[in-house]
């Protein structure tokens, strides 16, 4: 008995592992992709305001 409800917890804290683990990936890639965006608006408008670059 006491193997089958350590397996039942050791299962349920492996799936919320991979659940936390997912949700964490994703927002470091959202944050990644924002910060992207972010830096590709401002080299745009750094080589807007220079016309021989155009």
């Amino acid at each position: 008995m006491i193997n089958h409800q350590t397996s039942v917890r050791d299962k349920k804290l492996h799936e919320f592992g991979i659940k936390l683990n997912r949700y964490i990936n994703y927002s470091v890639a959202l944050v990644s992709e924002i910060t992207c965006r972010i830096f590709s608006n401002l080299a745009e408008e750094r080589i807007a305001s220079y016309p021989e670059f155009t």
